[in-house]
């Protein structure tokens, strides 16, 4: 099981304004949790399923909302001005299509290699002519370490890497997050953003293969390869210039009661994530 998160940063233009929203949330009857503002940011927990859309004392604000679901999917949304501006969702379905074309090209890798290995199959028994006959040995039925060499020629090829391509030209895959300009640090690129959203909408299919995915990964995950969902939260948040992304309001009452006082937590206490259960 792996961890939820559900953290929503607040953007403060100004001091004025972080008043403003904190007195705000503060007279909300739900249950919440507020950070200590940290550059232009501060973070508000509600419980799982709530936003700061159901908080109607919240004057307009633009936030950043980053979820994590059971280490399988995650999504990032960006409201400004009170609407959604970007949503990116990145979980297992929209995957099934590029993972099924992999299959399929180490499939045929696997029957063009003339060493390649043979799996066992069932022999006839002499009786019961009327049984049917085993099917030809094929490439599903290798163990998955045999499978893996040949997944690992296909995500090499060509034509996986024109797969590839094609799924980062797509705008349901990839949004256009040009939204975000205006609240990005200043050493930081829409671009840049791009190419992390489309390595982080592949993840499941395998280390990246495009050189400028794995320095965006190595950069702000620290590594070019993960399949844990809450990895790559961590590093868009990085990427953001967020912090605590990966706390939720449960986990903070239950892993750092003893440091909310009068509903803030100090940011610091969120810098490393809730231990995994």
């Amino acid at each position: 099981m792996g961890i939820y998160a559900h953290s929503t940063h607040l953007f403060l233009p100004d001091k004025d304004h972080g008043r403003l929203l904190a007195g705000a949330l503060f007279k909300s009857p739900h249950s919440l949790v507020l950070s200590t503002p940290y550059g232009n940011w501060i973070n508000v927990y509600l419980q799982m399923g709530l936003s700061c859309k159901d908080i109607p004392q919240l004057p307009t604000t633009t936030h950043i909302e980053l979820n994590c679901y059971n280490s399988e999917g995650l999504d990032v949304r960006l409201y400004a001005r009170d609407r959604l501006a970007f949503l990116f969702e990145s979980g297992c379905n929209e995957l099934a299509e590029q993972e099924d074309q992999l299959m399929e090209l180490a499939a045929q890798l696997w029957q063009l290699d003339p060493g390649r290995p043979i799996p066992e199959v069932p022999t006839r028994p002499e009786s019961g002519d009327d049984l049917p006959a085993p099917s030809e040995p094929s490439f599903w039925d290798l163990t998955p370490a045999q499978q893996e060499e040949y997944l690992a020629q296909a995500r090499r090829s060509g034509e996986f890497q024109e797969v590839l391509r094609r799924s980062t030209d797509s705008e349901d895959l990839v949004p256009d997050p040009e939204a975000f300009g205006p609240y990005l640090p200043a050493d930081r690129t829409i671009d840049e953003f791009r190419v992390l959203l489309a390595a982080t909408s592949r993840r499941l299919l395998g280390p990246p293969i495009m050189g400028s995915e794995v320095a965006a990964l190595q950069r702000w995950m620290g590594t070019d390869h993960s399949t844990r969902a809450e990895d790559y939260v961590a590093a868009i948040a990085s990427f953001l210039g967020v912090r605590g992304a990966l706390w939720s309001l449960e986990s903070i009452q239950e892993h750092r009661a003893e440091q909310i006082n009068r509903r803030i937590i100090p940011i610091d206490q969120l810098d490393q994530p809730p231990p995994r259960t």
